[in-house]
């Protein structure tokens, strides 16, 4: 079976890295890349995505399954689910540590020791083992709207600066 990603699924990915706040323009102190690396220490991050996007790729399969006028095997979509993980998990990993200057450019020292002082706490872990599943929940509710109205936004906005007299280089809609 050849699995190709549902758009829900392909908004979720392209969305996690904005919705990760971007970088801002700052200069990193060292201290700041220590906290940054502390920080993404308290996680499992790569677990966490993989959490946040399993309950979406089980479902895109028994869908898969319904339309092929077959029942939906639990247990084959749990093994697929699962190596997939298997097959991210270590390429995630090396992403999150490729993030950690990044992190350190989104806060501030001061924001830095607080999310590693929350993160040791009970709550903290909780709440950022959570964090992934929340994202991918919100995302999956606006990746369609984001699909479905920006082309429109982007024709509306280009539209009005051109009747004042700026020609944006967009893409042809």
């Amino acid at each position: 079976m050849v699995f190709k990603m549902t758009p829900a699924l392909a908004a979720l990915a392209a969305a996690l890295p904005a919705l990760a706040g971007g970088a801002f323009a700052q200069e990193v102190s060292p201290a700041q890349m220590e906290l940054a690396k502390q920080l993404i220490a308290t996680g499992n991050f790569g677990d966490q995505v993989l959490k946040a996007i399993g309950p979406q790729l089980k479902g895109d399969l028994a869908a898969r399954y319904n339309k092929a006028g077959k029942p939906a095997d639990e247990k084959v979509i749990d093994d697929f689910v699962a190596q997939v993980g298997d097959i991210l998990r270590p390429k995630l990993a090396a992403s999150v540590e490729e993030a950690v200057p990044e992190v350190a450019k989104v806060f501030t020292e001061s924001e830095l020791k607080a999310l590693v002082a929350f993160a040791g706490t009970p709550d903290g872990k909780a709440a950022l083992d959570k964090f992934p599943s929340y994202v991918g929940a919100v995302v999956q509710k606006l990746g369609p709207a984001v699909q479905k109205e920006a082309p429109l936004a982007l024709q509306q906005a280009s539209e009005s600066f051109r009747a004042k007299g700026v020609e944006l280089p967009l893409p042809a809609q």
